[in-house]
């Protein structure tokens, strides 16, 4: 993992916003495809490439690469899919838990969640002191 310095707030903010069990990786690929031919993913951000949900072998930790989302054991949840559809979504390049991919993280959890878990993640947020931008976390749109 990165030297991150906002990651450990990220992960106690979705600590407190998720309790989710674990599902398959079939169920979440099925998800995962959902999701990024969805209309709304599609309209935001229609240059990125489709994923493959790998089963994560010899990570401690999911992570996404090029094409890929691999989830070991221990974070096969929707959460961690919307976490790692929101670094694939992130086009700064920049910090990997930075105020950008929280604001898209923010937006994308009240797609596939619902705005009582938006909500929810935003207070945890807030508590944790993690930044993001409003206007991104309302609508997914950089700069609009």
């Amino acid at each position: 993992m990165s030297d991150d310095p906002r990651r450990m707030k990220v992960y106690e903010a979705e600590d407190e916003t998720f309790d989710e069990d674990e599902e398959s990786l079939a169920t979440l690929q099925g998800m995962c495809n959902d999701i990024t031919s969805s209309p709304w993913f599609k309209e935001r951000w229609p240059h990125l490439w489709a994923l493959t949900i790998k089963d994560g072998r010899g990570n401690r930790w999911a992570r996404i690469s090029p094409g890929k989302i691999h989830l070991p054991h221990g974070s096969r949840m929707v959460c961690i899919l919307s976490h790692e559809l929101a670094h694939h979504a992130d086009p700064t390049g920049g910090e990997d838990h930075g105020p950008m991919f929280v604001s898209l993280w923010l937006f994308i959890v009240g797609r596939m969640y619902g705005d009582y878990r938006k909500q929810k993640l935003a207070r945890a947020c807030r508590k944790h002191e993690v930044a993001w931008d409003k206007k991104i976390a309302a609508n997914g749109r950089v700069g609009g």
